[in-house]
């Protein structure tokens, strides 16, 4: 009789074949060879492919685990995440919009385009493109961490956390390198499905079988009655906490450059439209009802885990068979796959368009520069391999501490850019440098000026800086006029 475990390898094997075969088949059928096929998929999502596309890309691993290990350390505090994600539906709306006007005019591909049409500025573009790759990396790294715990748990540890590492490293970067966003796109529809189905199922199968959610939050009530409220068992969700989600978080959710330049896939503006829409549905599945009752669940009934992330699967591991578990582990995978075939790309997209073409001037065919791309994701992969070979204990606090913080330094420039013709590209490269040089060495110097963390004094003063310069210096780009007259016209029609 085969052993359980190795049904369950079998299953997330199977899942990662076909992965692989997607890959393969957008290489073979589209033969990618011009950047807008290879990067953005010729520009031509439907709505509904663009919102499942998006709905994967932001819901990674931590979505899977590690929200389920947050609400397990820190109580419901954490719901505050989810609920701030309104702010990013309405993003979408007004400036999700106007990304998308502008692609569609001027041919965006990176984020990077729309700083440098803009301001006029090859600095701006290059600061913008090194900002959201160096804070990145560790948010595209942590997603490997996910999906290779979900492996050694599914396989009881017969395979280790460094060879489930190394699979998923090689079986994500070859679909995506080789198929580019359509292979990106395909994956992410089905993976967005096996997402939003699987991990609601299986947290409503493992609960029922404890004794239904009302015992559990009963037993939270009486055990450990700080799960229930603010700031939580560590103190984590003070109000300063809650004002950082609900003020910086969202920004820096909203610029991850893989969600950015999927609106310049969009084929028509109901793409947009329907990301607003998804975006918060989907974070109400995962992250208020899903993640919520699985980690206070966990956190009664099996306190004292070393690694809080793995507490979804302490949860699934007492509750039904292995082979079941792969199964919904998958969810898992899906989860982490479709944010890191994201990043990768849009990574290789970055350097090569921003800093190769552009920052270097370098002159360079199409073709020529789909092919740097792929070199330049395989380098990224290999890097991403090594961050994760020491992985932290939860990746939730890596992205939301590091990635986030550090990408919401870039919209001050973006909403300034699109709504006040006044702002400067001077205005822009000094708020910017301003705030990352304060969040960065505030960071160094573990200093919180009047108890103040040093994200919000960061955002802040990069929004301060960005305005004073600007009344203090002169409007030097002639494009302003033509791109804010082209933003009036197509909004009003």
């Amino acid at each position: 009789m085969i052993p359980e475990w190795q049904i369950a390898l079998g299953i997330l094997l199977a899942y990662f074949a076909f992965c692989l075969g997607k890959g393969f088949f957008c290489y073979f059928r589209y033969r990618p060879v011009t950047l807008d096929e290879y990067f953005l998929a010729g520009r031509g999502l439907s709505w509904l492919f663009l919102v499942l596309t998006y709905v994967a890309t932001l819901q990674s691993a931590f979505a899977f685990l590690g929200a389920t290990g947050m609400y397990y350390t820190h109580g419901i505090g954490f719901m505050v995440l989810p609920l701030s994600q309104a702010w990013c539906a309405l993003m979408t709306l007004f400036l999700g919009y106007r990304l998308w006007l502008l692609s569609r005019k001027y041919r965006y591909l990176t984020p990077g385009d729309f700083f440098d049409h803009r301001y006029r500025s090859r600095v701006l573009r290059l600061i913008v493109a090194l900002t959201l790759f160096i804070f990145n990396m560790f948010y595209f790294a942590v997603q490997f961490v996910g999906i290779s715990w979900a492996f050694v748990g599914v396989t009881g540890g017969h395979i280790t956390y460094q060879q489930a590492l190394l699979l998923t490293v090689l079986i994500t970067g070859i679909y995506t390198i080789i198929g580019g966003m359509r292979a990106v796109v395909l994956t992410d529809v089905f993976q967005a499905l096996v997402l939003l189905t699987t991990l609601p199922g299986a947290v409503i199968y493992a609960v029922s079988a404890l004794g239904g959610i009302p015992h559990i939050f009963k037993l939270a009530a009486e055990k450990a009655p700080a799960l229930l409220c603010r700031p939580g068992p560590k103190g984590a969700y003070t109000d300063v906490g809650w004002i950082y989600m609900w003020l910086v978080l969202p920004f820096g959710i909203w610029c991850t450059p893989a969600l950015w330049v999927r609106f310049y896939t969009a084929k028509d503006k109901r793409g947009i439209a329907a990301c607003a829409i998804g975006m918060p549905l989907s974070q109400i599945i995962i992250f208020c009802t899903s993640a919520l009752f699985a980690g206070i669940a966990a956190a009664v009934l099996y306190p004292g885990l070393k690694r809080p992330d793995y507490a979804l699967m302490q949860l699934l591991t007492a509750t039904m068979p292995l082979w079941l578990i792969a199964v919904i582990m998958s969810g898992c995978l899906a989860a982490g796959m479709s944010t890191i075939d994201s990043m990768l790309l849009v990574s290789s997209q970055m350097v090569v368009k921003d800093i190769v073409i552009e920052g270097l001037r370098t002159r360079i065919s199409e073709k020529a520069a789909v092919r740097l791309s792929m070199l330049i994701s395989a380098a990224l992969i290999a890097m991403a391999y090594l961050i994760a070979l020491s992985p932290p204990k939860l990746i939730v606090e890596v992205v939301i501490k590091l990635t986030f913080v550090g990408t919401a330094q870039v919209a001050p420039a973006l909403i300034l850019g699109l709504y006040w013709r006044r702002v400067t590209k001077w205005g822009a490269i000094t708020g910017l440098l301003t705030g990352l040089i304060v969040l960065v060495s505030f960071r160094i110097m573990k200093v919180a000026p009047l108890g103040i963390p040093d994200f919000i004094w960061a955002f802040a003063l990069n929004w301060l800086v960005t305005i004073l310069v600007s009344y203090a210096t002169k409007v030097t780009n002639e494009n302003v006029e033509e791109v804010v007259e082209y933003l009036r016209r197509a909004t009003d029609a």
